[in-house]
């Protein structure tokens, strides 16, 4: 039975984050397929943010990382991230955002 709290079934169900899995997962060296291709490697990755608990229950905020990397000598990488944010009373549900990293700055005040 799947959870409707957990974060990587939320963030699978989710439309928009689904059609980018599938794109992920096709990639450019299988470009028609929807099927996971054999040479690549799915790696999920949950990273909790915020959460709290009190009298109605727990809510949560939790970032999750699709990463698919291929196999070999010289492998690619492809990401897919989404933000998945569920209430204390589930009556609304959890929902799921794409999510994307946004550098701040320039790289030469990284150094």
């Amino acid at each position: 039975m799947d959870n409707p709290r957990d974060p990587v079934s939320v963030a699978r169900k989710t439309p928009e984050i689904a059609k980018r899995i599938s794109q992920a997962r096709s990639g450019p060296m299988n470009p028609t397929s929807d099927q996971p291709s054999a040479q690549l490697d799915e790696k999920v990755t949950q990273i909790p943010l915020e959460g709290q608990c009190g009298f109605a229950g727990c809510s949560s905020s939790t970032l999750v990382v699709f990463t698919y990397q291929t196999k070999g000598a010289n492998t690619a990488t492809s990401s897919v991230m989404a933000l998945v944010v569920c209430p204390p009373i589930m009556r609304q549900g959890c929902a799921a955002v794409l999510a994307e990293v946004k550098p701040q700055g320039s790289l030469e005040q990284a150094r």
